[in-house]
């Protein structure tokens, strides 16, 4: 079970740009295959472009391999909708 924040995620994928040991498909790879993962601070964030398309891959590939993703928000579904697509 892996808890983390929106913020973290993102923090740690920039960290990717300048750290060869651990590369953005290693870390999505990592998130993508934990048992259970939980975002937290959905909607947040800045809700960049580059944010919204890590956190649909993250969940896609969840999604593909039949992974659960817990999601926390304050936001209400049609924000969540919007945030996510």
């Amino acid at each position: 079970v892996l808890i983390i924040t929106v913020a973290d995620i993102m923090s740690a994928m920039k960290e990717t740009f300048s750290n060869r040991e651990t590369s953005e498909e290693q870390l999505l790879n990592d998130l993508s295959n934990v048992d259970l993962l939980v975002i937290d601070e959905i909607g947040m964030q800045t809700e960049s472009r580059y944010e919204k398309v890590i956190i649909n891959q993250i969940v896609d590939r969840r999604s593909s391999s039949k992974r659960p993703t817990g999601m926390l928000t304050n936001s209400n579904m049609d924000e969540m909708n919007k945030l996510l697509g």
